[in-house]
């Protein structure tokens, strides 16, 4: 790399981090925690923290395998340095996200161009599924970037000359599948490996396969993966059967976890989630299809990112087990596809994408029809809504218009330039809204309990489990009455000193200790009708009610 691409490198890296990180960074921590998931993943590092064990992870005091720890040591990190908070909690997704960015950006560079490493890495950004999920605190940021990594890695150092290059790329690769591993598990393993096996099998890449440092990759995995699966087996025998046949093989074959879905389930994950680059899919495919057939070095790279994309599309299509964010690590691959796309047509050309433009007006003016037809047509929308949705409204039909407008003026450059600027006002839109979309929330509750209680009080779920009320309060809870995905755990030792049953609770309940609990409107009406149960009702929000058992200290 010559002195003057070296500065480009560089100046690109920055200037991305830096509008990623202002874009990926904006209010957010201005949501409370969305539950189950976020105030799962909060707990689980907070309370690793709390008991300083590392090894078995933890929800509210009970063993929980279903994922490895990886992301929840990731989140320890920002959780020990800058308190308990929504923006602690969402920084490592955002980290992440902005790191898979950066890595497109890479490698669309090396294996095209700058301009398509630019472009791939601004539309990966402005997709909106990425987006979401570099403001939300779960595994799959970190699974999509890890599996990024890996297929990246090795492509590169396929179509490098052997030698250091491609030695440190292999170990790249080898320590994407690890920390993939330690994330979620053998998937992180299969899919980017499906992609490799079936692209090596398909161009006939054996003989070119050597040196790809086998050896020493696997011990790099190996001294990566290994040590936590044996030091948390020998503190916990049950994990070996419940973590590796029920939360891998039983979840991929069967309905057990209730995420069953139609085997069409994705298309339409897919076709909202690329907004508002998805009218220029099936044109990108297509031209670069008919470009690139003969050009055997291009052709290989480009069919690698189609597997890419369909297998983990495929795989997960046929699953019994079904959820949105397992799609996401294809993305990367539709980025550089569509970067690659916009990259090959000259700047000041609109002729190549007229009828993708087309596309995209249609798209936009379809998408403001259904919402206004939600918001006025029917009484989904409530009053302090309508205002964001209005806004929103008039950024898809103003794009409609001035994205082609551009087009006419500036050529594919003005189109892209549009269509970057349509997704980040839809973005902060979005963002202003989410705080006020987002109603239920146990906060307000949690901060009930702080202000007027002692921090001994005794807080008690009662026959629910609010994933988010052991964050916000920075301790454990008694849980009633439920056991949800801790049955397990329960099963596995004595939790009774906090997983208490009816007899235990109300034996409490009537004692002289304050206690609060926290209970749904149903259960709440359940108590209220009781004569013999004594309570007063502290605060309600949003169908959760906070009531105690002594009127002195709610006072």
């Amino acid at each position: 790399m010559g002195q003057d691409s070296y500065r480009s490198y560089i100046f690109d890296l920055f200037f991305l981090s830096l509008g990623l990180s202002l874009l990926f960074g904006f209010m957010l921590g201005e949501r409370p925690l969305a539950v189950p998931d976020e105030g799962r993943y909060m707990e689980i590092p907070r309370e690793m923290l709390a008991s300083w064990d590392f090894i078995t992870p933890r929800l509210n005091g009970v063993k929980y395998f279903e994922k490895p720890p990886l992301f929840y040591w990731l989140q320890t990190i920002p959780i020990k340095l800058f308190g308990i908070s929504e923006w602690a909690g969402r920084l490592c997704p955002m980290i992440l996200g902005i790191i898979g960015s950066l890595m497109v950006y890479g490698a669309g560079r090396s294996l095209f161009d700058r301009k398509t490493g630019l472009y791939a890495a601004i539309i990966l950004a402005t997709s909106t599924l990425y987006y979401v999920f570099t403001r939300l605190i779960t595994l799959d940021m970190a699974v999509s970037v890890f599996v990024t990594g890996a297929l990246l890695s090795f492509l590169l150092a396929q179509k490098s000359s052997p030698g250091p290059k491609r030695r440190w790329l292999m170990y790249a690769c080898s320590l994407s599948f690890a920390l993939g591993f330690l994330t979620k598990g053998a998937m992180s393993i299969a899919i980017p490996g499906g992609v490799m096996f079936l692209w090596v099998l398909i161009f006939n890449r054996w003989s070119k396969l050597l040196p790809l440092y086998l050896p020493t990759s696997l011990v790099l995995f190996l001294t990566i993966a290994t040590p936590w699966h044996v030091l948390v087996a020998l503190k916990n025998p049950e994990f070996l059967w419940f973590y590796f046949v029920n939360e891998h093989v039983l979840r991929y074959l069967t309905t057990t976890h209730n995420r069953y879905g139609p085997i069409w389930y994705f298309i339409p994950v897919i076709l909202l989630g690329l907004l508002p680059w998805t009218a220029f899919l099936p044109q990108a495919i297509k031209d670069l299809v008919r470009k690139y057939r003969q050009d055997k070095q291009a052709w290989e790279v480009l069919s690698y990112l189609f597997l890419w994309a369909g297998l983990i599309f495929v795989f997960f299509s046929i699953s019994s087990s079904k959820l949105v964010p397992y799609i996401l690590p294809l993305f990367p691959a539709l980025a550089l596809i569509m970067g690659r796309f916009f990259a090959s047509i000259p700047g000041t050309a609109l002729q190549p994408i007229k009828k993708s433009l087309w596309g995209y007006l249609g798209l936009n003016l379809f998408l403001a029809g259904v919402l206004s037809f939600v918001l006025f047509g029917t009484d989904l929308a409530e009053p302090e809504h309508w205002t964001y949705a209005c806004f929103v409204i008039g950024v898809w039909i103003l794009s409609a218009l001035v994205v082609p407008l551009l087009g006419r003026l500036r050529g594919v450059r003005g189109v892209f330039e549009g269509m970057v600027g349509t997704a980040v006002c839809f973005f902060m839109i979005a963002s202003v809204a989410a705080p006020t979309l987002q109603k239920r929330s146990i906060k307000p509750i949690a901060e009930q309990i702080k202000q007027n209680f002692p921090p001994h009080t005794i807080v008690a779920n009662y026959h629910t489990y609010n994933q988010d009320l052991p964050v916000y309060l920075d301790r454990t809870i008694k849980v009633v009455g439920w056991t949800g995905e801790l049955q397990f755990g329960m099963e596995q030792e004595d939790t009774s000193d906090w997983m208490w049953d009816e007899v235990t609770f109300w034996e409490n309940w009537a004692k002289e200790e304050t206690m609060c609990m926290v209970t749904n409107k149903g259960y709440y009406e359940q108590i209220k009708e009781n004569p013999n149960i004594h309570f007063l009702l502290v605060t309600e929000n949003q169908g959760d009610y906070l009531v105690c058992n002594r009127k002195k200290d709610a006072q």
